[in-house]
């Protein structure tokens, strides 16, 4: 048996025995969602992966978190590869192709099918075969990665993401990755460092900005909870710089400046959380804290600025 392949068939028995709970981010006060990019196989020429976008932020006194997200995998049409060295015939995306498809493309290909029709063991082989066939093959350590990130396996999911970015330094989403392994246990500093490495290589990534944009939001509420709440503030707007509708860094931005007592600030904030996000009751039940408190805050009900669609609050310029 493949050595690779018996060390994970040793793990996967060991977590049979014992479940181990995923490790939770720190300072979470709402659900959390997401988790690593899943499969991806095709090299340049072979297709790219669509991305889904999943999770949630910041909230409780309500203060920061976030989620990751996931990209879902591109696959071949189920085919067992050939045991020939030479490139075999393929179907990408379902559609007939007139290219010759490597073997461990092919393998890899096949092996995202058997992931996602719930067949975990049998995929991770198909993987393990496509870097036996070619060790530099980058997308197959990357889905090795994949598999255990989903098992929670996260030291071993960080060890096939880092041997992903060996054999291809741009391997954009290994990064992603790895952020995102970092956010889940709450290693926030680090979790921004890989998100920042993605966005390195493409500034436009928008899953690296919207998982940025929840780390520094998070962070924010770190240093707020030990009292820099100004700093605080600071780590809040750069989040809305990554993603400018992210609701729960307005909302952030609303509780610290009530704390601070500047409640026309929080006002304006908690609204843009709304208008962000129509559902963040927090925001509403916070708003209506101020205005009991009328006298105190020195704030009218009038004084509330209702947005619309047509306002052109969204920018940064604005905001920040």
């Amino acid at each position: 048996m493949d050595p690779m392949y018996q060390q994970y068939m040793m793990m996967m028995h060991g977590q049979q025995q014992q479940q181990h709970p995923h490790p939770q981010s720190s300072a979470m006060h709402y659900p959390q969602h997401g988790g690593a990019l899943p499969s991806y196989s095709a090299p340049p020429g072979h297709g790219m992966g669509h991305m889904g976008m999943d999770g949630i932020g910041p909230q409780g006194g309500r203060s920061g978190m976030g989620r990751g997200n996931e990209m879902q995998g591109i696959t071949t049409t189920p085919q067992q590869p050939q045991q020939s060295q030479q490139p075999v015939a393929g179907m990408m995306h379902g559609m007939p192709s007139t290219m010759q498809v490597p073997k461990e493309v092919a393998f890899t290909d096949y092996g995202t099918q058997l992931k996602i029709m719930g067949n975990i063991k049998e995929a991770m082989a198909k993987y393990i075969e496509a870097t036996r066939i070619n060790p530099n093959y980058a997308p197959a350590f990357y889905n090795i990665g994949v598999v255990y990130s989903e098992l929670g396996l996260y030291d071993e999911a960080i060890k096939f993401y880092a041997t992903a970015i060996d054999k291809n330094s741009t391997y954009i989403e290994a990064y992603c990755n790895i952020g995102v392994i970092y956010k889940n246990i709450g290693k926030l500093d680090l979790a921004v460092q890989f998100y920042q490495k993605a966005l390195a290589l493409d500034p436009n990534f928008v899953i690296a900005k919207n998982n940025l944009a929840i780390a520094l939001t998070d962070v924010g509420t770190h240093v707020k909870n030990q009292g820099n709440v100004k700093l605080g503030i600071q780590y809040y707007k750069q989040a809305l710089i990554y993603n400018v509708q992210y609701a729960d860094a307005y909302y952030n931005l609303g509780v610290a400046y009530g704390e601070q007592g500047r409640y026309d600030r929080a006002i304006f904030y908690y609204q843009l959380a709304i208008f962000a996000n129509p559902m963040c009751c927090e925001a509403y039940n916070n708003l209506g804290v101020i205005m009991k408190d009328k006298v105190k805050c020195n704030v009218e009900v009038g004084d509330l600025i209702f947005l619309s669609p047509y306002n052109n609050l969204f920018s940064t310029n604005v905001l920040l």
